[in-house]
């Protein structure tokens, strides 16, 4: 590596962009041990591009609730990390998000080549429009 390189590499680390994935990438890592450790499934809500989406929620936590095999705990998340603290305004929009959550029971049925859905709103199962590619 070039003195030149090293020291525009050196510049990019003390940047706010690069100060803000580090801490992002810690948070996560953090979280994702100690939903391991207490049992918990995490789902982290990010783009495909894999950086962190505009919603209010970041992470979804869930868990067979213990001692109740058929109730799920289920937690929305706003992950914050580094010194970045939280407004009164945050948590009402994410307790909004968590109200508006909503199960819907649906019971998938395989008979050894495909998928056929049963009961609940599988809106998913519609065929696509025209113009839009399949998931």
């Amino acid at each position: 590596m070039t003195k030149e390189a090293a020291q525009k590499a050196w510049r990019t680390m003390r940047g706010r962009v690069w100060k803000a994935r580090r801490t992002a990438r810690l948070s996560k890592e953090a979280l994702s041990k100690w939903a391991e450790e207490s049992g918990f499934r995490i789902v982290f809500l990010d783009a495909k591009s894999g950086n962190p989406r505009i919603g209010i929620a970041d992470t979804i936590l869930l868990r067979i609730k213990p001692k109740s095999p058929d109730q799920i705990e289920l937690y929305v998340v706003q992950l914050k990390g580094g010194g970045s603290g939280f407004k009164a305004s945050e948590m009402a929009r994410l307790t909004k998000a968590a109200s508006a959550i909503k199960a819907t029971p649906l019971i998938i049925l395989h008979d050894g080549e495909e998928l056929h859905f049963l009961a609940g709103e599988a809106s998913f199962t519609r065929e696509p429009r025209r113009g839009r590619v399949a998931a």
